[in-house]
């Protein structure tokens, strides 16, 4: 097994769960806001939501760019 199908297999879904968390802290920051509490309470939530959401799509776009290059070996060494 090459180290690009490793790095693939921990990357992608590492970035799957970033991003569902990122959006379920999302939606909690929105009830938040509906209970009209403080701005700074859902604000600061909301932001650092949107900071995971980031974060987990750009870890996701590791995992493919690995299994691009994965997939890119395999063709290589086939023929």
């Amino acid at each position: 097994m090459s180290s690009d199908y490793g790095k693939w297999l921990w990357f992608s879904p590492i970035g799957l769960c970033l991003t569902g968390l990122g959006f379920s802290m999302l939606g909690d920051a929105a009830l938040i806001k509906a209970s009209a509490e403080s701005f700074s309470d859902w604000f600061y939530y909301g932001t650092f939501s949107l900071v995971v959401i980031n974060a987990g799509l750009c870890v996701f776009a590791e995992g493919v760019k690995y299994r691009v290059f994965y997939e890119w070996e395999k063709r290589q060494k086939a023929g």
